[in-house]
């Protein structure tokens, strides 16, 4: 899957006017990387993520993993899905290319004080 973003140069606006309580699943948003996630947190303070809104407060999501296991000597690869309740004050982002992104399935759920704004247009 292409990414929704390109590394070499979209330009987008970020909206960061609205309120948080209208931040929905679908949305684009940017965020504050999670510290537990970034060893060199410190070196990192100002980089931001850009992902998109799969949960929001309270609500309970179906989340895809990729589990590798041994079966007969060989590793075989597959998806396994779990139920994540996203807690209050909290949202739950996912890049698009689920299989080949670093995102609240690794970092677990972001906080809103740490979401900086919806992605307007690109």
């Amino acid at each position: 899957m292409l990414p929704t973003l390109s590394k070499s140069g979209d330009y987008i606006f970020i909206d960061k006017i609205s309120p948080k309580s209208s931040y929905r699943n679908g949305k684009v948003v940017i965020a504050k990387p999670q510290e537990l996630f970034f060893p060199n947190y410190e070196l990192k303070r100002n980089y931001k993520v850009c992902k998109r809104i799969i949960g929001v407060s309270n609500e309970v999501i179906t989340v895809p993993f990729l589990v590798d296991d041994f079966v007969d000597g060989n590793i075989v690869t597959y998806i396994k899905e779990y139920e994540v309740k996203v807690p209050q004050g909290y949202v739950w982002l996912q890049g698009d290319n689920i299989f080949d992104s670093i995102d609240s399935r690794d970092y677990g759920p972001v906080p809103l004080n740490d979401v900086n704004g919806i992605v307007r247009f690109k």
